[in-house]
């Protein structure tokens, strides 16, 4: 709960940052792209949990729950760097100068996404306290890159703190349940986790 609060509240609030440093109303245009990669993040969430119903052992579902998703995403992760303006103007012609901000934000999900679903799994298995320390440090990392970028690259900025944010959670997340779990989550030849249970 906590985590996902914390995502909330810092995904609507990037247009009301950019906006204090610029000193004026910013379409949200931050907020859009966040909702749009979001939206194609919970796809593959559903698919997800239900490969969870099929699979008993906790290793074999984590490993291939994020392998399944990291062959899914490439295509939109291909479609929304190649053609953010076509994605972006379905919500309106206006949305179509958010075209730079969309890349930076797949970029980012598309880390999230090659990790799987590494925050549930340190969840389910008992590690939540790791979790909620991994959450409340990329909300403080998410807040001071948000500071540091927006004045000088306003809306790309915050994507930008967004996405280094979000790909660095993760990349701790993938370490504690390798560490605590003995469970890699990335997507990686079956000969680096041979040995694993």
């Amino acid at each position: 709960i906590v985590t996902t609060t914390v995502a909330v509240l810092f995904g609507q609030n990037y247009a009301k940052v950019v906006g204090f440093f610029k000193g004026e109303e910013v379409l949200t245009v931050a907020t859009d792209e966040t909702i749009v990669v979001a939206l194609c993040a919970g796809v593959m969430l559903a698919f997800v949990l239900a490969v969870i119903n099929k699979v008993t052992r906790m290793g074999l579902l984590s490993r291939m729950a994020e392998r399944v998703t990291f062959v899914l995403i490439p295509p939109l992760l291909l479609i929304f760097l190649l053609w953010p303006e076509k994605i972006l103007s379905l919500f309106g012609p206006q949305f179509e100068a958010g075209a730079p901000v969309l890349m930076v934000l797949t970029l980012g999900q598309f880390v999230n996404a090659a990790t799987g679903p590494v925050g549930y799994l340190l969840n389910m298995c008992g590690f939540h306290r790791i979790e909620g320390r991994i959450a409340v440090v990329g909300a403080v990392m998410t807040a001071g890159l948000c500071f540091a970028l927006i004045p000088f690259w306003g809306v790309l900025g915050a994507a930008t703190a967004n996405a280094m944010a979000t790909a660095a959670c993760n990349l701790l997340r993938v370490y504690y349940a390798q560490s605590r779990l003995g469970i890699l989550m990335l997507p990686l030849p079956s000969r680096f986790w041979a040995s694993r249970p």
